[in-house]
């Protein structure tokens, strides 16, 4: 990791982006009915998350708190 700041951007965005690019196409379909046609079609980096049965409710008032407005 570099140690320069700028530096360090550029290495975590050339290490991370590409992943974030292909989930936002994995799962544009739920961006689309999440975020509408216009948003959800132009998000161009995307972060999946995955429930879990052993920790609370996943209900939908948390689920808005994740969400980002875009």
């Amino acid at each position: 990791v570099p140690a320069l700041e700028a530096d360090r951007r550029q290495w975590l965005a050339s290490q991370r982006l590409k992943g974030f690019e292909r989930i936002a196409e994995q799962y544009r379909e739920i961006l689309v009915s999440t975020y509408g046609e216009k948003k959800g079609s132009q998000i161009r980096y995307a972060e999946a998350f995955e429930a879990c049965e052993y920790g609370s409710p996943l209900t939908q008032e948390k689920k808005q708190k994740m969400l980002i407005d875009f």
